[in-house]
């Protein structure tokens, strides 16, 4: 799908494709966020089945440890059995820091200390029943 004449190939996705996020990051308990997302309607299915609401939890474990998770929260799944470790009383003095936009949904993981990008979805991302694009 490349063409040396375009900025990206024609195969990526334009901006503003993806999810928007319902609303602000809502507290769950201590050190666990979550947050709502839906499914722009101006795009079409692009492999299977799409979601049209998603759920994001931002959970921040230790100083150091991020989990997110992003899932469908009208379909139960299987997930893998992983020990998962309680989050800790003092993760307010995390080395990183989350950041979110709303109009479309995508977030970014940095270093507090010099606010480079640890981890970024970019535009936004694509998630449909069994795929998974960032």
């Amino acid at each position: 799908c490349w063409n040396s004449s375009l900025v990206s190939p024609s195969c990526f996705y334009p901006d503003g494709f993806g999810y928007s996020m319902d609303g602000a990051l809502s507290a769950v308990s201590y050190g666990h966020s979550s947050a709502t997302l839906s499914r722009k309607t101006n795009q079409p299915v692009q492999y299977r089945k799409s979601v049209a609401t998603l759920r994001v939890d931002f959970y921040l474990e230790t100083q150091y440890r991020l989990r997110v998770k992003i899932s469908d929260p009208s379909t139960n799944r299987y997930e893998v059995p992983w020990p998962t470790r309680p989050i800790v009383s003092n993760v307010s003095n995390t080395l990183y820091k989350v950041t979110t936009g709303s109009e479309t949904f995508n977030f970014t993981v940095s270093r507090e200390d010099t606010e480079l990008p640890i981890f970024s979805t970019g535009t936004g991302f694509i998630y449909e029943d069994q795929f998974l694009q960032i």
